[in-house]
């Protein structure tokens, strides 16, 4: 038996298609990063690309300009892997874009916010949480940049991530292991990445952030050692 080519199929097996499909959407997802946020980034912190906005303010709306070309981006990737790699429709990944299709979409929507709104009135009414303010701008940017940030985040994100779990890994794990096998198995490999995704996704966070950190420390290093020297030696400057 060949364990790269399935003969029958004409394709490869399950799990070379898997691997390839992770290189397109990590090779497609890199692009608008290093092609739009990283120079984004840089010209803001040059005082040229939104100068007025706040460091995390300015990375919100790279964030909501880069999430969607990721979305495309790795939809686009799995468009080609379902091309070369797996030898079939979209279909085959529960998408489809007739009434139906629509229809779960908007079940889904609604089934999700009925969710969160019943757990957040449980919560409340139980004294497990309270609300401290309304509207409140927080961490350097404004409500509406907040919310719209938000919105753009989850939606990308959720939409991005589906693909990936539940067409491209359930769909494969689901054929070579069987369909309760395949969603035991991609649940519990996609939940975890998705549980810490909606809180700091790495693929949604300003990616020069790191740089500017490290750029930030580097400098208050020397600040601290030129203030050093300053206080053994002196404060003796030359002229110029």
């Amino acid at each position: 038996m060949n364990v790269f080519w399935n003969r029958e199929e004409r394709r490869l097996r399950a799990l070379w298609r898997l691997l390839g499909q992770v290189a397109l959407a990590v090779a497609a997802a890199a692009v608008p990063i290093l092609a739009v946020a990283e120079p984004l980034a840089w010209l803001h912190r040059r005082g040229i690309f939104l100068p007025t906005l706040s460091r995390e303010a300015c990375d919100a709306a790279i964030n909501m300009i880069v999430g969607p070309l990721i979305t495309v981006a790795v939809i686009g990737s799995v468009t080609l892997g379902l091309r070369w790699l797996e030898r079939r429709s979209w279909d085959a990944y529960g998408v489809r874009m007739d009434g139906r299709g629509w229809g779960w979409l908007a079940g889904g929507f609604l089934l999700g916010a009925a969710l969160l709104t019943g757990i957040f009135a449980v919560e409340l009414a139980l004294g497990w949480i309270s609300v401290a303010g309304f509207l409140v701008a927080n961490a350097g940017s404004a409500v509406g940049l907040g919310l719209a940030h938000a919105l753009v985040k989850d939606l990308c994100v959720g939409i991005y991530e589906e693909v990936i779990s539940r067409g491209v890994l359930l769909r494969n794990l689901s054929d070579g292991l069987g369909t309760p096998a395949g969603v035991l198995v991609s649940s519990s490999i996609a939940s975890p990445p998705r549980s810490r995704a909606r809180l700091h996704h790495p693929l949604l966070e300003e990616p020069a952030r790191k740089a500017s950190r490290r750029a930030l420390s580097s400098s208050s290093s020397r600040r601290t050692a030129r203030g050093s020297l300053e206080n053994g030696f002196g404060t003796t400057r030359s002229s110029s």
